[in-house]
């Protein structure tokens, strides 16, 4: 079964890579692509095999950020006041 790439499709919740031949090479080997391809099942290693990979369980520095900056830029119950306080002049 052939494997068609979608060039035109946009959605905010899944980015489009700059290179669209870019390899997957992080997530499973081509002989486990095929086969989740072939049987339409997922492979799933025991989590006791993980050891290889150093970030297995561990969060993008990226999200980390996101989530500081959320927090530094979220709104205080002092300022959330001042706002209702000017709302209501």
């Amino acid at each position: 079964m052939p494997i068609e790439i979608v060039t035109d499709y946009e959605h905010p919740a899944f980015p489009q890579p700059a290179d669209l031949h870019a390899k997957i090479w992080r997530y499973m080997d081509f002989g486990k692509f095929e086969s989740l391809a072939d049987t339409k099942r997922l492979y799933m290693r025991r989590a006791d095999l993980f050891l290889s990979d150093e970030f297995e369980g561990t969060t993008p520095a990226g999200e980390i950020e996101y989530w500081r900056q959320l927090a530094e830029n979220a709104p205080t119950q002092k300022n959330a006041q001042r706002s209702s306080t000017i709302a209501r002049s």
